[in-house]
């Protein structure tokens, strides 16, 4: 019981905090090959030929990608607000129940 009570207390804070921080990281590298998308070219013989449109197709993919991703950080915050106050009230109700 001490264990659900400590849980309630500490939230879902800790948990889409790790989220927010593991979707930040990959942001970040989506970012860094959106802004060298060359970077992701195979070197050397036919792809050397074709890296300007194959980067703009990475480019246009990894793009949409990371709108999503931040689609998902805002949507993982809104769901941290969400669960925050229910979360506070359980953790009291459960200190209440075993009158601590």
């Amino acid at each position: 019981m001490d264990d659900i009570a400590d849980k309630a207390k500490a939230g879902a804070g800790a948990l889409i905090k790790s989220a927010e921080d593991m979707i930040d990281a990959m942001t970040k590298k989506i970012e860094a090959a959106l802004a060298d998308p060359k970077s992701l070219v195979p070197g050397g013989g036919m792809a050397a030929c074709t890296a300007s449109c194959y980067s703009k197709s990475v480019q246009t993919r990894l793009k949409a990608f990371g709108d999503d991703t931040s689609a998902l950080v805002e949507a993982l915050k809104k769901v941290a607000d969400n669960v925050t106050k229910p979360m506070q009230e359980l953790a009291a109700g459960l200190e209440q129940a075993m009158g601590q």
